[in-house]
């Protein structure tokens, strides 16, 4: 595939990708959020460790997102908040809408950065140039390192946003602290 065609389908499949998250987060206001763990056999989980079937149905049934990519995104006061929800077509409409407009603004930004129009904001880089798309070749995959990646973010945006130590410094007149 030439890289106008690839460019070209890539860049469509991401309008697609946006369309129907967007839908499919809609549609899962006004419901349990809750997964059902599939059905098995818990007298094989069970005789490896007593209990262990029951814990996994536990866990399965509180998960609610998957993004971000901690603990437990939602409490159980969150979850049962967005299932008290009940929207009708026009507010469905809107909010998928806005939803959609979260999404392409993430991915016209993303786009910003592999055009190097955009600088990143949380890995500091002195010169950013960009990046393009290219025929996928071995190594690690992108869609894998998107999830692995998530907690350098946090740490890097924890950092900025920690509070600075406070200094003892003389007072000094008639100067004005510029924010770093």
């Amino acid at each position: 595939m030439k890289d106008d065609a690839r460019t070209r389908t890539l860049l469509s499949e991401a309008h697609s990708a946006i369309a129907s998250e967007s839908r499919r987060a809609v549609s899962r206001i006004g419901v349990s959020l809750r997964r059902k763990p599939r059905p098995f056999d818990p007298t094989e989980v069970d005789s490896i460790k007593p209990g262990l079937a029951a814990a996994i149905a536990a866990a399965v049934s509180s998960m609610t997102l998957v993004y971000p990519p901690e603990n437990r995104p939602l409490t159980s006061a969150e979850a049962r908040a967005l299932q008290a929800f009940k929207l009708t077509r026009v507010q469905q409409s809107a909010l998928r809408k806005l939803v959609a407009e979260a999404c392409a603004a993430t991915m016209f930004h993303f786009f910003c950065l592999m055009d190097a129009v955009g600088d990143p904001c949380t890995v500091p880089t002195k010169r950013w140039s960009g990046a393009s798309f290219a025929e996928r070749r071995e190594g690690p995959m992108l869609h894998d390192e998107f999830g692995d990646l998530y907690w350098e973010y946090k740490r890097a945006t924890m950092r900025e946003h920690a509070p600075e130590r406070k200094r003892k410094q003389p007072k000094q007149r008639g100067l004005v602290k510029r924010p770093r």
